[in-house]
């Protein structure tokens, strides 16, 4: 639908019609833009919910789509009357916004209104300070309040495989951010990659456009609140429950702290850690076996996490470690990876998302595979460039099965062709 590694912006607004594309940026023929407008328009609307005895709406939502044609789009809903106000979205290729699908809510760059003239395509190189700003932010305040950040990664992964609704959060997404790359090392594997698709806000998960078998419906959709009435397909994870006292609570917990523990670290090991297994209950199952380590408070009511001991033997999937409950929180032991020749001395940023300053997904295959094999690469660069060569071939190997179906479907029809073609003449035989 967009021309390669170009990121293209269409806005809405209410019309005669009702809410139609007024504007757009001039990579983009009018049937694209048709194509798109058909796809998101059963998304394009920000609708009340009753919180409290109230009706309340946000002054702005974003959502986040995939599609199986390596396309995406972020859209941008603003408040106006209901079901009339006017949004913009961002659309172009899966691997150009994926990445900072989650951390563009504060880009001066939205607009409400149609009448800005000429919209430009945006450069998303502009967008990385952004993106190390969000995920800074969302950081902190989990440090803060890890509440209903282990309460949805504890939700995803008791359904890996389901759609889920997020329940009465104010503000899901820098929740949702943090999920992302908690969960991104554990779900996406070489063979299948996670959609981290999402909607910010929505009024009900019991409507068509909610359902999972609706094309490009967000795997995360946040409610402010319960629904009044009706049936949703979805798994729902109420933030303003009590956490369940499970295994998958105690693994969820454990995610959190090494997580926040070092940022930049952590990818690498929960790679290292689940190496050679593709099938993603596999993985969860694994993340059972890790070593936990308990994190204490003294009588002042200072945190601290416990020295890890010598791994013991790994128990099977679904067991976890020798003298550990579903209650402690797990801090997996990660090796100091700067220890080693190969990488840099200078301690990396927690604050800055491991990704290469120089754009990896903007990169030719040979320039990537080139700088992999650079001596001084920082550890967050090494990790941004594996990242994308997986990536892509996650996305040749795609490529390369729906050729192959398509393949398989022609021969089938031909096979059927020639086979009719050998009845009909046996026919005309016999007659």
């Amino acid at each position: 639908m967009t021309g390669s590694g170009q990121i293209e912006q269409i806005q809405f607004g209410f019309g005669a019609k009702g809410i139609t594309p007024v504007n757009w940026s001039a990579g983009l023929s009018n049937k694209q833009v048709d194509d798109w407008n058909e796809r998101l328009d059963r998304y394009n609307r920000l609708t009340p919910s009753t919180v409290d005895g109230r009706s309340q709406v946000p002054s702005r939502a974003f959502s986040y789509f995939e599609f199986d044609d390596d396309t995406a789009a972020l859209l941008a809903r603003f408040a106006a009357e209901p079901g009339r106000g006017p949004s913009h979205a961002l659309v172009g290729r899966t691997r150009d916004l994926a990445g900072y699908a989650h951390s563009l809510s504060e880009w001066d760059g939205w607009q409400p209104n149609s009448d800005v003239g000429e919209l430009r395509a945006p450069v998303s190189t502009q967008w990385d300070q952004l993106r190390t700003d969000w995920l800074g932010a969302a950081q902190d305040h989990a440090r803060r309040d890890r509440s209903a950040l282990v309460q949805v990664v504890r939700g995803v992964l008791v359904g890996p495989g389901l759609h889920h609704t997020v329940l009465n959060h104010p503000d899901p997404l820098p929740v949702l951010t943090l999920v992302r790359e908690i969960l991104e090392p554990v779900l996406s594997t070489a063979l299948e990659r996670y959609p981290w698709t999402y909607s910010s806000y929505e009024a009900t998960d019991s409507i068509p456009a909610a359902s999972p078998a609706t094309v490009g419906a967000p795997r995360f959709w946040c409610l402010r609140t319960h629904p009044a009435s009706g049936e949703t397909k979805r798994s729902r994870i109420d933030v303003a429950l009590p956490l369940v006292s499970d295994e998958y609570a105690g693994i969820a917990t454990g995610l959190v702290e090494t997580y926040l523990a070092d940022p930049v670290r952590y990818a690498w090991e929960i790679h290292d850690r689940l190496s050679g297994e593709t099938h993603r209950g596999a993985r969860v199952r694994m993340l059972s076996s890790l070593q936990l380590a308990r994190r204490t408070t003294d009588g002042a009511g200072h945190t601290g996490t416990t020295g890890a001991a010598p791994e013991p033997p790994r128990p099977s999937y679904g067991q976890l470690a020798d003298g550990q409950d579903s209650g402690a929180t797990a801090v997996l032991p990660i090796p100091d990876y700067r220890e080693q020749a190969q990488w840099t001395s200078q301690a990396p940023d927690p604050r800055q998302p491991p990704r290469h300053p120089l754009n990896a997904n903007e990169l030719p295959d040979a320039d990537l595979l080139g700088k992999l094999g650079l001596p001084e690469l920082a550890d967050a660069e090494r990790l941004a460039l594996v990242s994308e060569l997986d990536a892509r071939w996650r996305s040749d190997v795609l490529a390369i099965e729906k050729s192959v179906d398509k393949l398989s479907l022609h021969l089938r029809y031909t096979i059927a062709v020639l086979a009719l073609s050998v009845l009909v003449h046996l026919v005309i035989a016999l007659l």
